[in-house]
């Protein structure tokens, strides 16, 4: 095992806290994600939240208010133009802290999104899906391969 030292004193944001699912239809997706669980990390008030997608070397960033007020980005303005037809898009989360001079204080990087079409319809942690589910068509029969971590949920 590698040990890491974290000289910097930059927190790590679980990917779970901030789960990301896709929108719209190719070429061109949108997304949607919830950060609501970024308040539990006691960040400064005045903290400002970043949203970047990027693949490759080409990224777009969205600015989603301050910790004290999340203010999202409007749907339209969501919209992943610079990755058109891509599927290998990945998110990373910043909070920086504006005052002292753009300090990355916290960061989740290489979030991979939710499918559209794959999202999960409940938004706990009890009904995650270790592999998700996949159709396949094998000589006229349909196959469905799904593992579940934990039980659904009522």
């Amino acid at each position: 095992m590698i040990r890491r030292f974290n000289y910097t004193g930059r927190k790590r944001i679980l990917r779970e806290d901030v789960p990301i699912s896709l929108t719209g239809s190719k070429p061109i997706w949108g997304f949607d994600i919830d950060l609501t669980r970024i308040t539990s990390y006691e960040f400064p008030p005045s903290a400002r939240i970043y949203v970047e997608a990027y693949e490759q070397a080409s990224y777009m960033r969205f600015d989603f208010g301050s910790v004290e007020k999340i203010a999202p980005v409007s749907k339209d303005a969501r919209v992943l133009s610079e990755f058109e037809g891509s599927d290998g898009v990945r998110f990373r989360i910043k909070v920086v802290d504006a005052s002292l001079d753009a300090k990355v204080l916290a960061e989740a990087d290489g979030i991979l999104p939710l499918p559209p079409r794959k999202r999960l319809k409940t938004s706990c942690r009890c009904c995650r899906y270790a592999i998700s589910t996949s159709d396949k068509n094998c000589g006229g029969l349909i196959l469905k391969r799904a593992l579940r971590i934990a039980p659904r949920c009522s």
